[in-house]
């Protein structure tokens, strides 16, 4: 028996009906892979547009550093993606053209007046070596030596022999007459002002001191006033008569080192433009050690010492062979004047 009809139509086409369920499923089918490949489209654009960002750009969860991550990360970005400028060279900093920093050589060590300052020998000697050959001079004499020396190199007073204070002596009357200077009275006492520097007149001395006030204290304490200028905070002028038949302000303890950094200072103290051109004019007769030496600006000082012997020593300065300055305090205890002056005349003359 055949098989009923799907459809009470007379007119049912059952081939149409087949064409047209092929045409809907193909229709189907094609909107299902348009849909799908819309979908595939849009990653790969997504995917792409992800690939062109740059690698160095933070991402937002990123953005947000610790303190003092901000310079690691932009120098580690920098280095890893370096922009170009318009040359086509990198902006960052080029290691070959970058300025490189250099020591500045040091500026020559110059007195308070600008005068540059050197040590003795125009520096042919270091001060290990000036050390050497001044205590062996020493010995060799049998005299207690205190030589002291600026070194340019390191920048500090240096001393051989002895450190300690001996008496000033005459050397003193260098800060005596630059008080009454200071005072106002270097025009009414230059004669003794004269006197005292060129030819350690001892009289014409006690007449500066006794200007400086009413009382040895008083005088005393105007004098140590001009060590301190000089930034001396140790060394201090005697109101008392320590040794009888001797000067007060000679018995001042004065080290070697504290009289040349006092030399050093001296140019720039108010009223010392009369006390350095009196020192620069000492007479013949005292111009033995440092007094050989070219433009020597000087002071001595001498005097028994209190065991027996005799100090004899000079503060000042010299010019080398190129005019610079040489600050220079040496000293000796010896067995006698003479035998003093032979020892400082020695030391000069070990300077070449």
């Amino acid at each position: 028996m055949p098989y009923p009809p799907k459809h009470d139509n007379p007119y049912y086409d059952a081939a149409g009906e087949k064409r047209r369920r092929v045409r809907r499923v193909l229709v189907t089918l094609v909107v299902t892979l348009l849909a799908g490949g819309l979908a595939v489209g849009a990653v790969f654009v997504a995917v792409g547009q992800l690939s062109h960002q740059p690698q160095n750009s933070p991402s937002p969860a990123l953005t947000s550093q610790r303190p003092g991550d901000s310079a690691k990360s932009d120098a580690s970005s920098q280095k890893k993606t370096p922009r170009s400028s318009a040359s086509g060279s990198p902006t960052g900093a080029n290691p070959s053209k970058s300025p490189v920093t250099r020591p500045q050589p040091a500026s020559p060590p110059r007195a308070c007046d600008g005068v540059e300052l050197t040590s003795p020998t125009d520096g042919q000697l270091r001060s290990k070596d000036l050390r050497t050959t001044f205590e062996k001079i020493g010995r060799d004499t049998g005299a207690t030596i205190s030589v002291s020396w600026f070194d340019p190199d390191a920048r500090k007073i240096e001393t051989a022999g002895s450190g300690q204070a001996w008496g000033a002596w005459s050397t003193s009357k260098v800060p005596v007459s630059v008080a009454v200077s200071q005072a106002g009275k270097a025009g009414a006492l230059a004669g003794s002002m004269s006197a005292a520097l060129r030819q350690s007149d001892n009289g014409a001395a006690e007449t500066l001191w006794h200007s400086l006030g009413e009382s040895n204290a008083a005088r005393a304490q105007a004098v140590t006033q001009v060590l301190r200028q000089t930034g001396d905070n140790s060394t201090t002028v005697p109101s008392a008569r320590l040794r009888s038949g001797f000067t007060i302000f000679g018995q001042t303890p004065w080290t070697t080192a504290s009289q040349v950094g006092f030399m050093m200072k001296l140019p720039c103290l108010d009223g010392s433009s009369p006390v350095v051109s009196n020192m620069g004019q000492v007479s013949s007769d005292q111009r033995w050690g440092m007094g050989r030496l070219p433009g020597a600006t000087f002071k001595g000082g001498w005097g028994p010492g209190v065991n027996g012997g005799y100090l004899v020593r000079q503060m000042g300065w010299y010019q080398d062979s190129e005019g610079k300055r040489v600050p220079l305090a040496i000293a000796a205890q010896a067995g006698s004047f003479d035998g003093g002056i032979s020892v400082l005349n020695q030391l000069i003359a070990a300077l070449g």
